[in-house]
């Protein structure tokens, strides 16, 4: 769900830190009041319950490993975003010499 997420914020071009609030929330385990929802309403328990447990044991393996991958991906944003202001202000300065003399 965290892959498909980022690539539906790729494709739709959404902000960086939207972004990654959208993808760390799709790395999250099934909630368990799911376990509840089934229960008032009279359906099988037994595979929400599995599913709830087995999300969870994979959302402990993975979502660290989302958590360092957006923290990288966040710094690498923040360092383009650095080069291309410096970049802008190198070019600005060039032509601004350029035009003056």
């Amino acid at each position: 769900m965290p892959a498909l997420m980022l690539a539906v914020c790729y494709v739709l071009a959404v902000p960086t830190g939207p972004a990654m609030v959208l993808i760390l929330f799709a790395a999250l385990p099934t909630a368990s009041a799911a376990h509840v929802l089934a229960s008032v309403y009279g359906a099988n328990r037994q595979p929400v319950a599995t599913v709830i447990a087995q999300s969870t044991l994979l959302g402990c393996l993975t979502l660290p490993l989302w958590l360092w991958l957006l923290f990288y991906f966040y710094l690498l944003m923040i360092v383009v975003e650095v080069l291309l202001e410096l970049f802008e202000f190198v070019v600005i300065q060039l032509i601004t010499y350029v035009l003056l003399n």
